[in-house]
């Protein structure tokens, strides 16, 4: 798995635009729409002149812009950004698996299809291309994109970790059979769809942190397009690859963390555009999963879909998927492995999500079969010990991603419940125990063996497991609960009640000692947070409310605010013993 960088090393852009066509009608402000483009990426976006190519008219021919596009395989790298932008012709022609989208060149003839350029070749050479962010801009009518997505706008994300994940991202002025106006934008002498993306690139597509990012930019241009009323033109947009953003102005947003020991980052969000409509591929599954939340007479098959998404996320799971036997324990290898559970779980999360955010409570309940039936491969004959801790990793998920919106809804004995799931032992031969328990043995152990500090940029966080499942689980989280610069409380509150509950069981058994996982509050304790220390507001919050304190009323510290306040006491002597800072 590719390795890349919170930075752009190289800006590259492949501008073209064709007025003038040898056996099509000619267009007015193509050229103009690219040449804009081109000067905005240089003296706004800082694009260097020699790296963004302009081929207009008889330049833009399907062998020049096919070599020039191919030509992006030999001279970028891992950490380059690239925009392809297309102002012309656009043509669909339906084959016998679907419509197929095509570019008309400066040369091309409808009625010789090798003298087009097809979308599908576009996409499929982009493998070749080692950018991590390619960005295409497409002013014509055609369809046959192969969209998986688009991302909802008002989502946020964070900054840093949008750009160490690739992406391929596309947007086009309008479907097949859809006038395109080649004239008549808000700005002069440019197409409506170019005019509205001059203005975007000029700063009214910016969210209210300033950050202008490819998902932005096309929620904006899909809005204004939609609605001009000169338009008889829909956009449509989304990912064809990964899951990354295009950021344009990342000058200022990517200074290094100031304390190389923890992870700070900034969100920023997709404008929302009123009144827009955009289908969201992905969100078919979330769709059917309200749906059969939604009435209690669906409860059979809402069982149904966890049965068969479970079954199949356990023949996912296997060693021969995931095996533990692999010597090779590189950085390389193990993101691969957690990318690749982040992967495989997304349908049973997105359940879970959903269930605990909108569910009933015999709803809540089918969850119990999720971490118990995950909790049953983890039974093993030997191997790497790395593998074998990080078979735990997609119970690690379910816990935040059911724990999080029980605390966005304050269902505390949902989250009482969860906790208290029976469980597979760690190992072998040993008693079964509570999700809780298992939680904290599987945390120390990936913590001890510091498998996740093997990856480079976490091999001097304190809490590097915490740092990793803090970015990874926000963007679903995000999609489905919508839950903006809030998600770090949740986060937070969830992690320090882990702490807490597991102090207090494990205080309270024969060891005697209040230990618990410890989370990011933990650097937070000590830190410049000052009154915002998540820590204190929770101490604070339950010791003002005392036996009423909703925890408490759910069962956790045996009901009882005494027990409670010797843990919080016992376990924040251990974290003003940390001395992190």
């Amino acid at each position: 798995m590719v390795s890349y960088n919170e930075k752009y090393s190289q800006s590259w852009a492949l501008c073209i635009g064709i007025n003038n066509y040898v056996n099509a009608s000619p267009l007015d402000y193509a050229v103009s729409d690219a040449k804009e483009i081109a000067k905005i990426l240089q003296t706004t976006y800082k694009f260097e002149s020699e790296k963004i190519i302009t081929l207009v008219d008889e330049d833009a021919t399907r062998e020049n812009i096919f070599r020039n596009y191919l030509d992006f395989a030999n001279k970028t790298e891992l950490d380059d950004r690239i925009i392809i932008f297309f102002a012309g012709h656009g043509y669909t022609f339906q084959g016998n698996r679907g419509e197929i989208g095509y570019l008309l060149p400066h040369d091309g003839r409808t009625d010789d299809f090798s003298s087009l350029l097809r979308w599908d070749d576009l996409t499929r050479n982009s493998e070749i291309i080692k950018a991590k962010h390619m960005f295409f801009i497409l002013d014509a009518c055609f369809s046959g994109l192969a969209i998986t997505r688009a991302l909802p706008r008002g989502s946020m994300r964070f900054l840093k970790d949008m750009l160490k994940r690739n992406s391929r991202q596309v947007i086009a002025a309008g479907k097949a059979n859809q006038t395109v106006s080649d004239s008549g934008g808000p700005v002069p002498e440019h197409s409506i769809f170019t005019g509205h993306l001059i203005n975007g690139l000029n700063g009214e597509a910016s969210g209210s942190d300033n950050i202008l990012a490819a998902n932005g930019l096309m929620s904006y241009v899909y809005g204004k397009v939609s609605k001009d009323y000169r338009s008889q033109q829909t956009p449509h947009f989304g990912f064809f690859e990964g899951d990354g953003d295009f950021i344009f102005n990342l000058e200022e947003e990517t200074e290094v963390d100031k304390n190389e020991h923890i992870t700070e980052d900034r969100l920023f969000e997709v404008p929302i555009t009123n009144g827009d409509e955009i289908i969201n591929t992905e969100l078919s599954f979330l769709d059917r999963t309200k749906e059969y939340i939604s009435d209690n007479k669906y409860r059979i098959k809402l069982d149904d879909l966890i049965t068969s998404e479970l079954k199949l996320l356990l023949s996912q799971i296997n060693n021969k998927e995931f095996p533990l036997e692999e010597s090779d324990i590189s950085e390389e290898k193990i993101k691969q492995r957690l990318w690749k559970y982040d992967n495989v779980t997304l349908n049973i999360r997105t359940l879970s999500i959903a269930i605990s955010n909108w569910g009933n409570e015999s709803q809540k309940a089918l969850q119990s079969k999720i971490v118990s039936r995950l909790s049953d491969h983890l039974t093993y004959n030997g191997g790497v010990r790395a593998w074998i801790a990080l078979r735990w990793f997609p119970l690690l998920l379910q816990m935040y991603n059911m724990g999080i919106p029980y605390l966005l809804n304050d269902d505390y004995e949902s989250l009482y419940r969860l906790f208290n799931i029976e469980v597979t032992p760690f190992e072998l031969n040993n008693e079964s125990k509570i999700f809780i328990r298992a939680y904290g043995q599987a945390v120390s152990e990936i913590n001890q063996i510091n498998v996740i500090k093997i990856i480079k940029e976490h091999e001097r966080h304190y809490v590097p497991l915490n740092e990793y499942l803090f970015k990874t689980l926000q963007p679903l989280l995000e999609d489905i609960l919508f839950l903006g610069k809030s998600y770090e409380n949740y986060f937070d509150r969830l992690e320090i009640l882990i702490g807490l509950i597991h102090a207090d069981i494990y205080g309270n058994s024969q060891y005697g000692r209040y230990w618990g996982p410890l989370g990011r509050y933990a650097w937070k304790y000590t830190s410049r947070y000052g009154e915002n220390n998540p820590f204190i507001k929770l101490k604070t919050e339950a010791f003002d409310i005392k036996d009423n304190w909703a925890p408490i009323k759910a069962g956790f510290f045996n009901s009882s605010f005494a027990r409670c306040e010797k843990t919080i006491n016992e376990f924040e002597d251990k974290l003003k013993k940390l001395n992190w800072f």
